[in-house]
């Protein structure tokens, strides 16, 4: 069997406004940037498959920045966002993918939240009322 759901609950999501991320380190790194609470997915295909509580009415989906490559020319974090973000509208969720701002560096697999908050601390996350300038909306 496959594991194709689930989260780890880093806070209750008691807010209509929830942020889901893909690992754990940029979870808390986004928990600790935004303030806001943060669902760690674990991993792109559970990101994917991402299903907020009933109570969230938007969801912010913080996406790692990874290389393009053959099977994923997007980036494997990127792409997991976008399906997520489609599947959310399609169930009347608002949804966003905000992306980390920078290139990637040379010898590195990507660029998550967790290189923001060591690059630029709290300074480097938008805030709920910049997110909507920052967000890279994934249409149908």
């Amino acid at each position: 069997r496959k594991i194709v759901g689930g989260a780890i609950r880093l806070t209750d999501a008691h807010s209509q406004v929830m942020v889901v991320a893909e690992g754990l380190e940029t979870s808390l790194a986004v928990m600790e940037g935004t303030g806001l609470p943060v669902w760690c997915a674990i991993n792109a295909l559970l990101l994917a498959n991402f299903v907020p509580p009933g109570s969230v009415t938007r969801v912010l989906v913080f996406a790692d920045k990874d290389r393009p490559t053959d099977q994923h020319p997007r980036g494997h974090g990127q792409e997991a966002a976008k399906q997520l973000v489609q599947r959310l509208w399609g169930m009347g969720i608002q949804a966003s993918a905000i992306v980390p701002a920078g290139e990637i560096r040379p010898g590195q697999k990507s660029l998550d939240w967790l290189d923001i908050l060591n690059r630029d601390g709290k300074a480097g996350f938008p805030t709920l009322k910049s997110i909507d300038g920052h967000v890279m909306r994934c249409a149908a």
